[in-house]
């Protein structure tokens, strides 16, 4: 059963990293901008909505004994409990987002959807990034190294 949870956890995730990306946009904003609100955004949301880390368990698993059987004679195997998974989550988590995004619509900020760039594409540096190309077909989104989703020319 564990190995189909964890199955199940890797294919989620390269799901998502398949599927479009969420990119801020604004007419005629620079990159510079950009990062500016989002951080200003980032803190009132911290501000608004801290961190409240709650320590948590799945329940215990119980995995029952076997009968085993050879050369005519059998027993059973004792069963046994395995505790349940401890995680800690933050219950502010998805408060503190939505007080982001609603902080970057009130700064006129679209969240938009778009494709991911092709594997293997290079992610462009900070300092190479000047104004923000608008959304269309012509453009895929794409991680900035150490910085937010933004929208570059897709690569031939």
């Amino acid at each position: 059963m564990f190995r189909s949870v964890a199955l199940l956890g890797v294919l989620s995730g390269l799901l998502v990293g398949c599927g479009p990306a969420e990119v801020y946009y604004k007419d005629a904003t620079s990159f510079a901008s950009l990062e500016q609100d989002l951080l200003a955004c980032d803190v009132q949301a911290l501000k608004e909505a801290p961190v409240a880390n709650e320590i948590r368990q799945d329940p215990p698993i119980f995995y029952p004994g076997r009968r085993i059987c050879r050369d005519g004679s059998c027993y059973h195997t004792g069963g046994y409990w395995r505790e349940g998974r401890i995680y800690t989550v933050d219950t502010n988590a998805a408060l503190r987002s939505r007080i982001a995004q609603s902080c970057m619509q009130q700064k006129n900020y679209s969240l938009i959807e778009a494709q991911r760039c092709p594997p293997g594409t290079v992610r462009p540096p900070k300092d190479a990034l000047r104004q923000l190309l608008p959304p269309g077909p012509q453009n895929c989104a794409i991680s900035v190294k150490g910085g937010p989703v933004v929208l570059r020319p897709t690569p031939e």
